[in-house]
Protein backbone atom coordinates (compact mmCIF):
# COMPACT_ATOMS: atom_id res chain seq x y z
CA UNK A 1 0.00 0.00 0.00
CA UNK A 2 1.47 3.18 -0.72
CA UNK A 3 1.70 5.94 1.99
CA UNK A 4 -0.19 8.45 2.54
CA UNK A 5 1.31 11.71 1.30
CA UNK A 6 2.67 14.30 4.09
CA UNK A 7 1.79 17.76 2.34
CA UNK A 8 4.02 19.24 5.45
CA UNK A 9 5.61 18.90 8.92
CA UNK A 10 2.59 20.84 10.55
CA UNK A 11 0.08 18.42 8.72
CA UNK A 12 2.65 15.61 11.01
CA UNK A 13 2.16 17.66 13.88
CA UNK A 14 -1.38 17.54 13.03
CA UNK A 15 -1.96 13.97 13.57
CA UNK A 16 0.15 13.72 16.75
CA UNK A 17 -2.31 16.55 18.65
CA UNK A 18 -5.65 14.74 17.23
CA UNK A 19 -5.65 12.22 15.12
CA UNK A 20 -9.25 13.24 14.42
CA UNK A 21 -8.72 17.03 13.24
CA UNK A 22 -6.13 14.89 10.78
CA UNK A 23 -8.76 12.91 9.13
CA UNK A 24 -10.85 15.98 8.91
CA UNK A 25 -8.30 18.05 7.64
CA UNK A 26 -5.67 15.87 5.05
CA UNK A 27 -8.25 12.59 4.72
CA UNK A 28 -11.61 14.18 4.19
CA UNK A 29 -10.35 16.84 2.87
CA UNK A 30 -12.40 19.50 4.92
CA UNK A 31 -10.85 22.81 4.67
CA UNK A 32 -9.21 24.80 7.42
CA UNK A 33 -11.37 28.23 8.42
CA UNK A 34 -9.47 31.15 7.85
CA UNK A 35 -8.48 33.28 11.34
CA UNK A 36 -6.87 36.74 12.06
CA UNK A 37 -3.69 34.93 12.72
CA UNK A 38 -3.60 33.57 9.61
CA UNK A 39 -4.07 36.38 7.66
CA UNK A 40 -1.54 38.49 9.77
CA UNK A 41 0.60 35.37 9.55
CA UNK A 42 0.55 35.49 5.00
CA UNK A 43 0.73 39.43 5.01
CA UNK A 44 3.97 39.34 7.09
CA UNK A 45 5.41 36.31 5.22
CA UNK A 46 4.66 38.32 2.40
CA UNK A 47 6.80 41.26 3.41
CA UNK A 48 9.71 38.95 4.26
CA UNK A 49 9.75 37.01 1.12
CA UNK A 50 9.62 40.50 -1.15
CA UNK A 51 11.83 42.34 1.42
CA UNK A 52 14.85 40.54 -0.04
CA UNK A 53 14.28 42.00 -4.19
CA UNK A 54 13.95 45.82 -3.05
CA UNK A 55 15.69 48.15 -5.14
CA UNK A 56 19.17 48.99 -2.65
CA UNK A 57 20.96 51.13 -5.62
CA UNK A 58 22.23 53.71 -3.43
CA UNK A 59 21.99 52.51 -0.25
CA UNK A 60 24.64 52.44 1.97
CA UNK A 61 25.32 51.12 5.65
CA UNK A 62 25.19 54.41 6.86
CA UNK A 63 21.42 54.98 5.90
CA UNK A 64 20.25 50.63 5.29
CA UNK A 65 18.50 50.90 8.77
CA UNK A 66 16.12 53.42 7.99
CA UNK A 67 15.72 51.95 4.45
CA UNK A 68 14.72 48.68 5.45
CA UNK A 69 12.25 49.97 8.23
CA UNK A 70 10.85 52.10 4.86
CA UNK A 71 10.43 49.49 2.65
CA UNK A 72 9.28 47.54 5.83
CA UNK A 73 6.23 49.61 5.95
CA UNK A 74 5.54 50.15 2.33
CA UNK A 75 5.18 46.35 1.84
CA UNK A 76 3.18 45.97 5.11
CA UNK A 77 0.68 49.08 4.23
CA UNK A 78 0.73 47.30 -0.08
CA UNK A 79 0.00 42.99 1.16
CA UNK A 80 -2.60 44.54 3.95
CA UNK A 81 -4.44 46.17 1.54
CA UNK A 82 -4.10 43.14 -0.77
CA UNK A 83 -5.63 41.61 1.90
CA UNK A 84 -8.99 43.50 3.10
CA UNK A 85 -11.63 40.93 1.61
CA UNK A 86 -9.57 38.44 4.25
CA UNK A 87 -10.12 40.74 6.93
CA UNK A 88 -13.92 41.40 5.96
CA UNK A 89 -14.12 36.97 6.00
CA UNK A 90 -12.90 36.79 9.56
CA UNK A 91 -14.91 39.73 10.61
CA UNK A 92 -12.58 41.93 12.11
CA UNK A 93 -13.78 45.44 13.45
CA UNK A 94 -12.00 48.49 12.33
CA UNK A 95 -10.60 49.07 15.71
CA UNK A 96 -9.41 45.99 16.54
CA UNK A 97 -7.75 46.05 12.62
CA UNK A 98 -6.09 49.29 13.55
CA UNK A 99 -4.56 47.99 16.51
CA UNK A 100 -3.46 44.59 14.68
CA UNK A 101 -1.60 46.76 12.03
CA UNK A 102 0.28 48.85 14.60
CA UNK A 103 1.55 45.35 16.47
CA UNK A 104 2.50 44.21 12.82
CA UNK A 105 4.29 47.01 11.84
CA UNK A 106 6.09 47.17 15.09
CA UNK A 107 7.03 43.55 14.38
CA UNK A 108 8.29 44.29 11.02
CA UNK A 109 10.53 47.46 11.83
CA UNK A 110 12.24 45.03 14.72
CA UNK A 111 13.04 42.62 11.99
CA UNK A 112 14.37 45.20 9.41
CA UNK A 113 16.25 46.61 12.16
CA UNK A 114 18.20 43.04 12.94
CA UNK A 115 18.44 42.93 9.10
CA UNK A 116 20.15 45.89 8.84
CA UNK A 117 22.45 45.49 12.32
CA UNK A 118 23.72 42.01 10.71
CA UNK A 119 23.95 43.72 7.61
CA UNK A 120 26.33 46.51 9.25
CA UNK A 121 28.38 44.03 11.01
CA UNK A 122 29.37 42.04 8.08
CA UNK A 123 33.05 42.66 7.10
CA UNK A 124 31.48 43.42 3.30
CA UNK A 125 30.41 46.87 1.45
CA UNK A 126 26.66 47.47 1.68
CA UNK A 127 25.81 45.38 -1.68
CA UNK A 128 27.68 42.63 -0.79
CA UNK A 129 26.70 42.29 2.77
CA UNK A 130 23.23 42.09 1.63
CA UNK A 131 23.02 39.75 -0.85
CA UNK A 132 24.98 37.49 1.67
CA UNK A 133 22.32 37.74 3.74
CA UNK A 134 19.51 37.69 1.35
CA UNK A 135 18.41 33.56 1.62
CA UNK A 136 16.76 31.32 -0.63
CA UNK A 137 13.12 31.72 -0.17
CA UNK A 138 9.72 29.42 0.04
CA UNK A 139 11.93 26.73 -1.03
CA UNK A 140 9.93 23.08 -1.35
CA UNK A 141 11.33 20.32 -0.51
CA UNK A 142 10.05 16.69 -1.17
CA UNK A 143 11.44 13.36 0.04
CA UNK A 144 9.87 10.61 -2.58
CA UNK A 145 11.03 7.82 -0.14
CA UNK A 146 9.58 9.19 3.18
CA UNK A 147 6.29 10.64 0.60
CA UNK A 148 6.79 14.30 3.43
CA UNK A 149 7.24 17.66 1.92
CA UNK A 150 7.63 20.80 3.09
CA UNK A 151 8.13 24.26 2.67
CA UNK A 152 11.08 26.61 3.80
CA UNK A 153 10.77 30.18 4.45
CA UNK A 154 14.62 30.65 4.42
CA UNK A 155 17.40 29.10 3.94
CA UNK A 156 20.58 31.22 4.72
CA UNK A 157 24.21 30.60 3.18
CA UNK A 158 26.48 33.35 5.50
CA UNK A 159 29.84 32.77 5.92
CA UNK A 160 30.03 28.74 5.24
CA UNK A 161 27.15 27.98 7.36
CA UNK A 162 23.99 26.66 6.36
CA UNK A 163 20.75 28.00 8.79
CA UNK A 164 17.21 26.54 7.74
CA UNK A 165 14.96 29.70 9.35
CA UNK A 166 11.02 29.80 9.85
CA UNK A 167 9.39 32.58 10.56
CA UNK A 168 6.49 32.95 13.71
CA UNK A 169 3.93 34.88 14.84
CA UNK A 170 3.01 32.79 17.22
CA UNK A 171 3.29 34.05 20.97
CA UNK A 172 5.67 31.27 21.89
CA UNK A 173 9.19 32.25 22.02
CA UNK A 174 11.08 29.08 22.26
CA UNK A 175 11.71 25.76 20.30
CA UNK A 176 9.21 23.30 21.73
CA UNK A 177 8.78 19.46 20.84
CA UNK A 178 6.47 20.57 17.83
CA UNK A 179 8.80 23.09 16.69
CA UNK A 180 11.79 21.13 17.31
CA UNK A 181 10.19 18.09 14.91
CA UNK A 182 8.85 20.84 12.31
CA UNK A 183 12.57 21.87 12.31
CA UNK A 184 13.88 18.48 12.21
CA UNK A 185 11.98 16.80 9.25
CA UNK A 186 13.38 20.09 6.83
CA UNK A 187 16.69 19.60 8.08
CA UNK A 188 16.12 15.67 7.06
CA UNK A 189 14.95 17.05 3.92
CA UNK A 190 17.63 19.64 3.02
CA UNK A 191 20.36 16.55 3.72
CA UNK A 192 18.33 14.11 1.31
CA UNK A 193 17.94 16.57 -1.33
CA UNK A 194 21.54 18.14 -1.33
CA UNK A 195 23.21 15.58 0.42
CA UNK A 196 24.57 17.68 3.44
CA UNK A 197 22.68 18.48 6.52
CA UNK A 198 21.99 22.01 7.38
CA UNK A 199 24.27 23.45 10.18
CA UNK A 200 21.56 24.56 12.09
CA UNK A 201 17.49 24.99 12.01
CA UNK A 202 15.56 27.61 14.11
CA UNK A 203 12.85 30.24 13.91
CA UNK A 204 12.73 34.10 14.13
CA UNK A 205 10.30 34.91 16.96
CA UNK A 206 8.28 38.10 15.73
CA UNK A 207 5.43 38.30 18.03
CA UNK A 208 6.27 41.21 20.67
CA UNK A 209 8.40 44.30 21.58
CA UNK A 210 11.74 42.53 20.83
CA UNK A 211 13.19 40.67 18.23
CA UNK A 212 14.10 36.36 19.14
CA UNK A 213 16.22 34.71 17.16
CA UNK A 214 16.73 30.58 18.37
CA UNK A 215 18.16 27.98 16.55
CA UNK A 216 19.64 24.65 17.54
CA UNK A 217 22.32 22.38 15.97
CA UNK A 218 21.60 19.87 13.39
CA UNK A 219 23.24 16.18 14.41
CA UNK A 220 22.38 12.68 13.53
CA UNK A 221 19.67 12.44 16.67
CA UNK A 222 17.88 15.20 15.72
CA UNK A 223 17.46 13.77 11.57
CA UNK A 224 16.90 10.56 13.36
CA UNK A 225 13.79 11.95 15.43
CA UNK A 226 12.52 12.95 12.02
CA UNK A 227 12.73 9.47 10.23
CA UNK A 228 10.91 7.90 13.10
CA UNK A 229 8.38 10.62 13.71
CA UNK A 230 7.89 10.35 9.66
CA UNK A 231 7.45 6.88 9.60
CA UNK A 232 4.74 5.97 12.70
CA UNK A 233 3.00 8.61 11.26
CA UNK A 234 2.85 6.24 7.90
CA UNK A 235 1.64 3.65 10.31
CA UNK A 236 -1.35 5.13 11.64
CA UNK A 237 -2.62 7.01 8.39
CA UNK A 238 -3.12 4.16 6.44
CA UNK A 239 -6.56 3.51 7.36
CA UNK A 240 -9.53 5.69 5.43
CA UNK A 241 -11.84 5.04 8.47
CA UNK A 242 -12.36 7.75 11.03
CA UNK A 243 -13.01 5.67 14.26
CA UNK A 244 -9.07 4.75 13.25
CA UNK A 245 -8.18 8.37 13.91
CA UNK A 246 -9.57 9.15 17.86
CA UNK A 247 -10.70 12.45 19.31
CA UNK A 248 -7.82 13.48 21.88
CA UNK A 249 -9.69 15.98 23.81
CA UNK A 250 -7.65 18.52 25.39
CA UNK A 251 -7.68 22.57 25.30
CA UNK A 252 -6.65 22.85 21.76
CA UNK A 253 -10.39 21.68 21.19
CA UNK A 254 -11.98 24.88 22.49
CA UNK A 255 -10.56 27.88 24.48
CA UNK A 256 -12.08 31.78 25.67
CA UNK A 257 -11.51 33.28 22.03
CA UNK A 258 -11.93 30.54 19.83
CA UNK A 259 -11.81 26.59 19.11
CA UNK A 260 -11.02 24.05 16.32
CA UNK A 261 -11.86 24.33 12.94
CA UNK A 262 -13.58 20.74 13.52
CA UNK A 263 -15.08 21.62 17.06
CA UNK A 264 -19.13 21.61 15.65
CA UNK A 265 -18.69 18.66 13.84
CA UNK A 266 -16.38 16.84 16.01
CA UNK A 267 -18.77 16.66 18.93
CA UNK A 268 -22.20 16.46 17.01
CA UNK A 269 -22.12 13.00 17.63
CA UNK A 270 -22.69 12.64 13.98
CA UNK A 271 -19.38 10.79 13.32
CA UNK A 272 -19.26 8.49 16.43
Amino acid sequence: MTPRRFESPSSINTLKQCPRKYYYRYVMGLPSLPSVATVRGKIVHSVLENIFDVDVSGVEKENCREFFKTKAQELLVYYWGKSKNDFVTVNIDPTSERTLFSETLLMLLNWADHLATRVIEHPDEFIHAFKAHTPEREAQLKSEELYVRGFIDAIEKIRGQIRIMDYKTSKKDDISDEYRLQLAIYALLYKEKHGIAPDRVGIYFLKGDGHSEKSIPVDQELMDLARLEIELCHMHTQSNRIHDYQKRVSPLCKWSTGQCDYYTRCFSGKDD
